[in-house]
C-alpha cells in the first residue's frame, strides 16, 4: 500500500482512487487487517488478499479474500455507494436448541447441517455433519458416539428427514441421559 503512497489511515475510497490513477484495470494485494483500521473488508479475519475490478463507467468490484477463515467476499461499488459484502462460503446458522427429545425443522434451501450433542449437559460433545442432499423425505437414523472401554463411552440416536431433526436418545457409560442431554442443529 505505500507503494501507491497510502498511509495506514487510508480508506477504501482512498485506495480505489489511488489504483484507479495506476491501474486501470485491475490490482490485487495482500494486507493485515489491523495495518489498514479505515479499510471495508468483509469479514473479521486478520489476513486479507483484496483485489480491486475496476468496470465501466465507475462501477468497481471488490473481492476480499480471507486468508485467515478461507471464506471469499464480494461487494460492489460506485460513486460513494457499497453494496453489501457477500460470501461464497455460506456461514453456519443456528436452526435452534434442545434439551432432551425433540424436533428441530431444517429450513428450505439449507445445503449441509451440523448437530451439536452435549452429552448429559456435561461438555462431551459430539459433533455430526451431514450434505441434505444425502437426506431422504422417509426417516433413518443417524447415530453418533465414541467408545473406549465396555463401560466408557457415549452416544446419540437421531431420526433425520428432509425437513427435520428428532432426537431419540442418549447414553453415558451404560446410562440412558436423554432428558439431560443439550443439543443444536445448525445449517448453510
Amino acid at each position: 500500500m505505500s507503494q501507491l503512497g497510502l498511509t495506514s489511515s487510508a480508506t477504501t475510497d482512498n485506495i480505489i482512487d489511488a489504483l484507479a490513477a495506476r491501474y486501470p484495470a485491475m490490482l490485487s494485494t495482500a494486507m493485515f487487517k489491523s495495518d489498514y483500521p479505515n479499510i471495508k473488508f468483509g469479514s473479521t479475519g486478520q489476513r486479507h488478499v483484496y483485489t480491486v475490478i475496476f468496470g465501466a463507467s465507475g462501477y468497481v468490484s471488490i473481492q476480499d479474500n480471507d486468508v485467515s477463515n478461507g471464506i471469499t467476499y464480494f461487494c460492489g461499488h460506485y460513486g460513494t455507494n457499497y453494496t453489501a459484502w457477500t460470501s461464497s462460503k455460506p456461514m453456519w446458522k443456528l436452526v435452534g436448541n434442545g434439551l432432551g427429545t425433540g424436533t428441530l425443522s431444517i429450513p428450505a434451501g439449507a445445503e449441509e447441517i451440523m448437530i451439536k450433542t452435549n452429552i448429559n449437559s456435561n461438555d462431551i460433545i459430539l459433533t455430526q455433519h451431514i450434505p441434505v442432499i444425502a437426506l431422504y423425505t422417509t426417516s433413518q437414523s443417524f447415530r453418533v458416539g465414541y467408545y473406549q472401554t465396555s463401560t466408557n463411552g457415549s452416544g446419540a440416536i437421531y431420526n433425520i428427514t428432509t425437513t427435520g431433526v428428532t432426537f431419540n436418545n442418549a447414553f453415558l457409560n451404560g446410562a440412558t441421559v436423554t432428558t439431560t442431554t443439550a443439543w443444536s442443529v445448525y445449517y448453510r
